[in-house]
């Protein structure tokens, strides 16, 4: 439904046969701001302990999520002072948080046409949390790899694979997938997929929106 359960492992089931939880962790709430509901969410995500959700134009932060109760608040909220306030300053400037994936003390989070990276995991939170990096695909501060040329590019989607180090965006605007070579130091793409070429922004390789 709209909230978060969390189901321990290994799996256990009723007598119908269905998998047992132990509680629903987070609820969903509209006009409903706090550490332990969830509004405007577009996902989780969990790395080296700590549990991460993106709700609004904030990020919250479990740092033990296996042991926590029923409804258990978030420990730390980054981009707002507190769990229960939600500005139009901050870390993210008032605009909401989409996607999120994290890694290898990592954690990638999507704010409008920029990614902001951050260092984990976290010790604390913060209204005017400052992440390690940002990557601006509207400013071009993102280079290609073989000619170190400006790459501009509008996130709409991304995972983080912490094996090889590399950042997978999802451009909407040129329907396409970019790798990004090692992100959180000195972001390069040396891949585009969806286009013949690094310029091309077409549908369907130029065959149409509806082309099969």
């Amino acid at each position: 439904g709209h909230g978060v359960a969390r189901i321990p492992f290994p799996l256990q089931h009723d007598a119908n046969g269905y998998v047992i939880s132990d509680g629903q962790m987070l609820q969903a709430g509209f006009n409903q701001i706090s550490g332990r509901t969830m509004q405007d969410h577009y996902g989780m995500t969990y790395a080296n302990g700590q549990l991460y959700g993106a709700s609004n134009a904030r990020l919250l932060v479990w740092t033990n999520a296996a042991k926590a109760g029923t409804f258990q608040a978030a420990d730390y909220v980054i981009g707002q002072s507190t769990p229960d306030a939600i500005t139009s300053s901050g870390t993210f400037s008032g605009i909401a948080v989409n996607q999120i994936s994290a890694g290898s003390n990592w954690l990638f989070a999507i704010c409008g046409s920029s990614i902001f990276v951050f260092q984990t995991p976290f010790t604390h939170g913060g209204l005017n949390y400052a992440p390690n990096k940002i990557l601006d695909g509207g400013a071009g501060n993102v280079q290609w790899d073989d000619d170190s040329t400006s790459v501009y590019f509008s996130p709409s989607g991304l995972a983080y694979d912490a094996v090889s180090d590399a950042l997978w965006v999802s451009d909407h605007q040129c329907n396409r997938l970019l790798r990004i070579r090692d992100p959180a130091t000195t972001p390069r793409v040396d891949m585009v997929i969806g286009q013949v070429n690094k310029t091309d922004c077409e549908q369907n390789h130029g065959l149409g929106l509806y082309a099969t």
